[in-house]
């Protein structure tokens, strides 16, 4: 399920769905962290991985070897996220907003102005 996060609209299913069907079988599937370590979380990094392009992001280095290029995010952030109608335009959002976040929370490594992307935690 592809979720639309809309600041004015909350989160709510892309595919016009309610959503709450394929919610309720991510809990009862054990997919979901549990609720004493969610409510643990400090505030800030629940803040940061709110956007769902930084969750694109992180997921891409999982699933790779944890390196990738600003170029190669930016595409994976196209193909995912259908409010990006661009690789150009996502790969303005990812330089000056998305990829800074993930740094300052310590998520990433990144060097500004360079290519190279890099976990900077074990997300295992």
């Amino acid at each position: 399920m592809k979720v639309d996060h809309n600041s004015n609209a909350g989160v709510r299913p892309s595919d016009g769905s309610d959503g709450e069907h394929e919610l309720s079988e991510w809990v009862a599937n054990g997919e979901a962290v549990g609720l004493d370590a969610l409510l643990d979380v400090p505030e800030g990094i629940l803040d940061v991985l709110a956007e769902q392009r930084r969750r694109i992001v992180l997921r891409k280095l999982r699933e790779g070897d944890g390196r990738a290029t600003v170029a190669e995010l930016a595409g994976a952030v196209a193909d995912d996220d259908d409010s990006c109608p661009s690789v150009e335009l996502a790969a303005a959002s990812l330089h000056h907003t998305h990829v800074p976040k993930l740094v300052d929370a310590g998520f990433v490594e990144w060097r500004r102005g360079g290519e190279a992307i890099s976990l900077a935690v074990d997300l295992d």
